[in-house]
């Protein structure tokens, strides 16, 4: 199925005020009933769009915001497309289009097929933006036409996944992980080579191991200390230990071509939340438990 065939140029809109949120989602409501000859809809649905994106905001890295909510008998899948004259912060995020999807309860795959069409459109960077500078309606819907985008029959890692994630050398001491874990508020790295092949993966729990002494280990409690030493020991060393000796190499690793099961089935065996997401020995990509608990599980 082609994309395009699920846009009408009616709920396709460019607004030209700078409206907030939630008054971009309540005239794509309006505009939602008016084409499908809803009566005295608005309202409700407004207030089920608002529901669900207070339980859980739907906006997505790459600048797009998909807000949603499935509906009991709806028997469709009806979506509005908003561009805001100006990009809206929401979430902590810069939103530079609004998609609302309506779908019915029973059609959950196709509604996840569909954000994972506009997710590919959004990490592709030129075609986003002449999607955004489209100069009205039918040119929107004549790229998305002419690109040929396509609704898959499965979503896969690669729709879902956090692409270009920051990446550590394994010469690097650790000193600079710590930075950059703390900078970004991470908790993970992927760790690359000098010809920036993926070697394996470092985490924030790795970094404050360097500062224990193998004999604290052996110990089956350190209640009774209370002395600092160990991090003391972590200050000494963050320069001489580099990311190398303390990374680890997991057996398994995941593509951007495996299923979402696929990667729920290696999380669980291996007991891990985050995997690198690795193509041609390249990290291309990040994956968690979260993003599949938040964008497909609870989408």
């Amino acid at each position: 199925m082609q994309l395009n065939s699920l846009l009408t140029p009616k709920l396709i809109y460019f607004e030209t005020k700078q409206l907030p949120k939630e008054k971009i989602i309540k005239v794509m409501i309006e505009k939602i009933c008016a084409d499908q000859q809803y009566k005295n809809c608005a309202e409700r649905l407004y207030n089920l769009v608002i529901e669900r994106e207070s339980q859980s905001p739907t906006v997505y890295p790459t600048g797009m915001a998909i807000p949603h909510v499935r509906i009991d008998g709806l028997d469709d899948t009806i979506i509005a497309i908003c561009i805001p004259a100006k990009p809206i912060i929401d979430n902590n995020q810069e939103v530079k289009i609004y998609i609302l999807i309506l779908t019915d309860k029973n059609v959950s795959s196709l509604y996840l097929n569909v954000v994972a069409a506009f997710m590919r459109i959004s990490k592709d960077t030129e075609f986003f933006n002449k999607l955004l500078t489209s100069k009205d309606a039918h040119a929107f819907i004549d790229l998305i036409k002419v690109a040929e985008v396509k609704i898959k029959e499965e979503v896969t890692i690669s729709d879902i996944m956090t692409c270009n994630p920051l990446v550590i050398n394994e010469n690097q001491p650790i000193k600079a992980l710590a930075d950059l874990l703390s900078e970004h508020s991470i908790t993970y790295l992927p760790v690359v080579n000098d010809n920036g092949d993926w070697v394996g993966e470092v985490n924030l729990l790795q970094y404050l191991n360097t500062g224990l002494p193998d004999y604290m280990l052996m110990m089956n409690s350190v209640n009774f200390l209370r002395s600092f030493e160990p991090f003391e020991r972590l200050y000494r060393l963050e320069e001489e230990v580099t990311v190398k000796k303390v990374m680890t190499k997991p057996d398994k690793v995941l593509y951007p071509e495996y299923s979402i099961i696929e990667a729920i089935f290696e999380m669980v065996k291996q007991d891990r939340q985050t995997f690198s997401v690795i193509k041609d020995k390249k990290v291309v990509g990040i994956v968690t438990a979260m993003d599949i608990y938040r964008r497909v599980v609870r989408a």
